[in-house]
């Protein structure tokens, strides 16, 4: 329209008026749908907003869990995130928040008015967006090492896995989006679970390299070999017995090492 009007000679033509009178119909419509949108938006401001005190975890429910993961298959020798021992943590980020401070950013360059709950998120949106991605890799970090925790040892770690679970516990009570402790919480969530993990690869070297490898030995030995091309007789497998029965002891033995070993292990996983 600033085309034709500083264009005279286009507005001396009949059909001028009927294109000038669409464009104030057109004009009047699209303002009142913008004043109209406007007043909607200023009062889901506040809803949304709130969100921004939400906690910045919550906890999965088993059967949540459960149902959430019934998808995947896992082996039977690893325990999922899922029990009250192991639970689950998700990032609670309200989507709405980031939604409301990209509308607020196109109305403020509209000139139009924006509350004062949604100037500070705005100016917020680089440490929202940073927030969220350490807090989802580290509970990506904190499922992942949960998850490769074998069930035997599942009781034996379970004073680890406490104490892990007290240093998560503030991400769900008392921290939130608007707390200014969100890089201290990360950072101490983040030097617990190295602290576990170096924990765990200590269990799965046990395993691998202690009763995994006895066992192993254990299961290869032969106590007495029979001939296969001829009978012998019960005196004959009875003396080649007694003549093994050492063979059995030194079974018994490596059990009792094999059971001291764990023992003594067990209070470095206190």
């Amino acid at each position: 329209m600033d085309t034709f009007v500083s264009n005279k000679t286009i507005l001396q033509y009949p059909e001028a008026k009927q294109i000038i009178k669409n464009y104030n119909q057109l004009s009047k419509v699209l303002l009142s749908y913008e004043m109209l949108y406007h007043r909607g938006w200023l009062r889901q401001v506040d809803v949304v907003a709130t969100g921004i005190h939400s906690s910045i975890l919550v906890r999965l429910n088993p059967d949540e869990a459960f149902s959430a993961g019934s998808t995947n298959t896992t082996s039977s020798s690893i325990i999922t995130s899922t029990s009250q021992t192991n639970p689950e943590y998700l990032v609670n980020f309200d989507p709405n928040v980031l939604e409301l401070i990209r509308e607020t950013k196109c109305l403020a360059r509209l000139g139009l008015e924006i509350p004062k709950s949604a100037a500070p998120l705005a100016q917020r949106e680089d440490v929202l967006k940073r927030h969220y991605q350490d807090l989802t890799q580290l509970m990506e970090k904190n499922k992942r090492l949960r998850e490769n925790i074998k069930k035997p040892f599942e009781a034996l770690l379970a004073p680890k896995i406490h104490r892990l679970n007290d240093i998560i516990k503030p991400g769900l009570t008392s921290i939130t989006w608007a707390s200014l402790t969100i890089d201290d919480f990360v950072d101490t969530v983040n030097k617990g679970l190295d602290e576990f993990n170096l924990m765990l690869e200590r269990v799965n070297d046990l395993i691998t390299y202690r009763i995994d490898a006895i066992l192993d030995e254990i299961a290869t030995m032969s106590l007495y070999d029979l001939p296969d091309d001829e009978a012998i007789t019960p005196e004959e497998f009875l003396k080649h017995t007694q003549v093994n029965f050492n063979t059995q002891q030194m079974i018994s033995i490596v059990f009792f090492c094999y059971r001291n070993y764990v023992i003594m292990h067990q209070n470095k996983f206190k």
